[in-house]
C-alpha cells in the first residue's frame, strides 16, 4: 500500500552500510531481521530466510559438519544483505568468493508486489539480483549450496610495505587465499596465506574465539579509549600503534593457525560496526595487477593527509583478494581480480574529509567503489568504472520498477 508505506522502500538487514545506502528518507524501511528462520537443510543445500545472520547459519550448519561455500569477514550480516552486495572474503582459488555465486534459487517480492522464484535457469535475472543492493525487489527466501567443513592452514609473514609491494606479483600468483593487515604509519604488513589441509586438521574453537574478540572487539575499544584519554598526538599515536602491532603479533600470527568457513563465521564479534558507533570504515577495490604500486602510494597518502589535516586511521587497514567474478552485473571484479582495501578508524572527527581525499586517491589509482561500503565516491566515477554494465542494470531495474518504488535518494544520486 504506497499510501500507508510510501516510497522509497528499503529492505534492511544488519544496517551496516558505510554510506547512506540504507536510508529511506520519507519512505519505508523493511526490517528483515525477524525473517530469520532456517527452513530446510539437505545433504548439499540450505534454504533460509533472508534475515538470518551468517553467524547463526554457520552455527546451525556446523552441528551437522556443514558450512557455506563462502566465508564472509563480517559474520553479523544477514544473508540477504550478503548476497546483494560485496562479500569480504579471502579469495580462495577455484572457489566462489561471493556468497551470491552459490545460490541455487531465491524467492523475491518484486517492486510491483509479485512473488517470483528465480533459479539458475534465469541466468540474466540471477546476475541482476546478485549485487542488486535491494533495488530490484525484496529477497525473502534463499537456497544455497553447502558442503562438508573444509579446514585451512594459515601461514603468516611480516613484511615492510616496500617488500610486500615488490613480491605482490608472486603473492597474487600463489593458489592460496590472501588477507593482509597493513599499518602504514609503522611501514609494516602481516600477510596471511591460506590453503586447504590435505589431512583436514581439527580446528580448536577457543583460540579462534579469543582471536576474534581481540581483533574485532578489544582492539577498537582500547584504541577508542586511548583517543579519549590522550589529546597529545605524540603520546597518543605511538601508544595506539604499539598496542595494535602487539595485538596483531599475538593474535594474527600463529595463535590460531587452522581455520574453516564455519569457524570464522561463528563468532559474535565479527560484525560490521554501525557508522554511528565506535568504528567507521570505508572500502575501495583496486585491480590486483596494480596493487603493488597502490601499496606504496597509500602509505605516502596516509602520511601526507596526517601532516596536513591531523587525521589518520587508528586501526590497521585490511586487504582481501577478490577473484575474477562475472556472476553479477555489478561485480567489482567483473573485469579481473581485485584487492579490496578496507580502512577503519575509531575517530569520527576528520573522517569525512579523509574519505573525500581517499576517494581522490582511489580514483587516481583505478579504484572501484563498492556501492554500499564506499564513502564519498561520485556518480561520474561509478559510471566510468562500471560502464555498460551499470547502464544494463539501470535499464533492467527500471523495467522491474517503473515507478521507482525501491530507488532511494542515495542510489538515485549515484547510479540513477
Amino acid at each position: 500500500n504506497p499510501k500507508q508505506f510510501p516510497s522509497p522502500v528499503r529492505p534492511v538487514g544488519s544496517n551496516s552500510a558505510a554510506n547512506r545506502a540504507n536510508r529511506a528518507l520519507g519512505g519505508t524501511k523493511l526490517d528483515m531481521t525477524k525473517m530469520n528462520r532456517i527452513l530446510r537443510i539437505t545433504q548439499d543445500s540450505l534454504t533460509v530466510q533472508a534475515g538470518a545472520r551468517l553467524s547463526e547459519i554457520a552455527e546451525v550448519l556446523a552441528v551437522d559438519g556443514k558450512e557455506l561455500l563462502v566465508n564472509d569477514e563480517f559474520a553479523g550480516r544477514t544473508i540477504g544483505g550478503a548476497i546483494s552486495s560485496s562479500t569480504m572474503t579471502i579469495g580462495y582459488p577455484d572457489e566462489p568468493d561471493h556468497l551470491g555465486s552459490s545460490i541455487i534459487s531465491m524467492t523475491v517480492v518484486s517492486p510491483t508486489g509479485e512473488k517470483v522464484t528465480i533459479t539458475a535457469d534465469h541466468k540474466r535475472y540471477m546476475n541482476l539480483f546478485r549485487y542488486s543492493h535491494g533495488l530490484t525487489g525484496v529477497i525473502c527466501n534463499i537456497t544455497l549450496k553447502i558442503r562438508p567443513i573444509v579446514s585451512y592452514r594459515i601461514n603468516t609473514t611480516k613484511l615492510v610495505l616496500s617488500e610486500l609491494a615488490a613480491v605482490m606479483p608472486q603473492v597474487l600468483q600463489t593458489r592460496q587465499g590472501l588477507k593482509m593487515h597493513i599499518m602504514p604509519f609503522r611501514d609494516r604488513a602481516r600477510v596471511e596465506l591460506r590453503r586447504p589441509c590435505e589431512d583436514q586438521k581439527p580446528i580448536k574453537n577457543i583460540p579462534w574465539k579469543i582471536k576474534e574478540w581481540a581483533r574485532s572487539s578489544a582492539m577498537p575499544k582500547v584504541v577508542n579509549s586511548v583517543n579519549k584519554a590522550f589529546s597529545v598526538a605524540k603520546i597518543r599515536d605511538p601508544l595506539i600503534d604499539g598496542f595494535t602491532e602487539a595485538t596483531q603479533k599475538l593474535f594474527i600470527g600463529n595463535f590460531a593457525d587452522y581455520s574453516s568457513n564455519a569457524q570464522e563465521m561463528s563468532g559474535k564479534f565479527s560484525t560490521l560496526r554501525d557508522p554511528a558507533g565506535e568504528e567507521v570504515y570505508c572500502c575501495w577495490a583496486f585491480p590486483a595487477e596494480h596493487f603493488g604500486a597502490v601499496l606504496g602510494s597509500f602509505r605516502e597518502f596516509s602520511l601526507q593527509h596526517y601532516r596536513e589535516n591531523g587525521f589518520r586511521c587508528d586501526l590497521p587497514t585490511q586487504a582481501f583478494r577478490m577473484n575474477h567474478n562475472q556472476d553479477a552485473m555489478l561485480s567489482p571484479s567483473f573485469a579481473g581480480p581485485v584487492i579490496i582495501l578496507k580502512v577503519s578508524s575509531t575517530m569520527a572527527r576528520g573522517w569525512d574529509g579523509y574519505t573525500l581525499d581517499l576517494a581522490d586517491f582511489a580514483q587516481h589509482h583505478h579504484g572501484i567503489p563498492l556501492l554500499n561500503q564506499t564513502r564519498s565516491f561520485s556518480a561520474v566515477h561509478v559510471a566510468k568504472v562500471y560502464g555498460m554494465r551499470l547502464r544494463a542494470f539501470r535499464n533492467m531495474r527500471n523495467k522491474l520498477d517503473p515507478e521507482g518504488r525501491m530507488l532511494n535518494q542515495f542510489f538515485l544520486e549515484h547510479i540513477g
